[in-house]
């Protein structure tokens, strides 16, 4: 597993408390959490580390979220 240094988790906490905020209130929960904190990290261990980058691992997900739960 990559490290990541302190300034950066925080980013990616504060991307997926952002993305969250896009989530449809019937999906916010802690399993689509863990699933979009998930794609940030995925996206930060392949060198995708920009705030813009790292929301649009997750966003690109919700839909998938919403389908796969709903």
């Amino acid at each position: 597993m990559p490290q990541f240094d302190p300034e950066l988790i925080q980013l990616m906490r504060t991307a997926l408390e952002d993305v969250m905020t896009r989530v449809p209130t019937e999906f916010c929960n802690m399993t689509t959490k863990v699933f979009l904190a998930e794609f940030i990290l995925k996206a930060a261990a392949q060198g995708r580390t920009s705030y813009a980058e790292l929301i649009a691992a997750a966003s690109d997900q919700i839909h998938f979220i919403m389908t796969m739960l709903g």
